[in-house]
């Protein structure tokens, strides 16, 4: 049991450093890579709580389907960028909010089923 609870708050702490070392993205392509990279740990994060037990098939499933809001929205930002800065902006701000509130989530999971 120590052995899983060590391994699942491995996998989120790395998934939490994803780009631990690198620097703060600053231009609006390095905060696309930066959502892009957050989104791939939410959803290892995901898989591994999933295997784990750690959550169930329905919450794993609504965290999907998040992720893939999250996913348009950075698309739809990044095709916006070009025309209109302000609204890609926002639409990558509105992707990341999710994405790191999906991470905290997946965290508390984590530690609920560690107690």
């Amino acid at each position: 049991m120590k052995a899983r609870n060590y391994l699942l708050s491995l996998v989120l702490l790395l998934s939490a450093c994803t780009f631990f070392g690198q620097p703060t993205p600053e231009t609006f392509n390095e905060r696309v890579l930066y959502a892009k990279g957050t989104l791939v740990s939410v959803l290892e994060s995901a898989n591994t709580l999933l295997s784990a037990g750690a959550i169930d098939r329905d919450t794993y499933l609504a965290v999907r389907e998040e992720t893939d809001k999250a996913a348009t929205t950075i698309k739809l930002a990044q095709q916006v960028w070009a025309t209109n800065p302000q609204e890609a902006e926002n639409r990558l701000t509105t992707a990341l909010t999710l994405l790191e509130a999906l991470r905290a989530y997946l965290i508390d999971a984590q530690q609920r089923a560690s107690a």
